[in-house]
């Protein structure tokens, strides 16, 4: 049973740093979008992964520079 709860933990640990390193992409993705439009602020990468737990990495791949903006000024952030 012990060696099962470790496997699991485990799995947890290699969800997070994919779940991580997806948000990292989407920042990269997103800042390199804000410096080639020369517009707005930074959004720093802690402030994304907040956004992220709120609404999914899933759907925060499919958003641009803008419509990021967007949702977070619609909910107030």
């Amino acid at each position: 049973m012990e060696g099962g709860g470790l496997r699991r933990e485990m799995n947890r640990t290699a969800k997070y740093e994919e779940w991580d390193f997806l948000a990292d992409k989407i920042h990269h993705r997103i800042e390199q979008e804000r410096i080639r439009r020369r517009r707005g602020r930074k959004i720093s990468l802690h402030f994304l992964r907040k956004i992220a737990m709120r609404m999914g990495l899933e759907q925060l791949q499919g958003m641009s520079y803008d419509d990021l903006v967007a949702w977070v000024r619609r909910q107030g952030l």
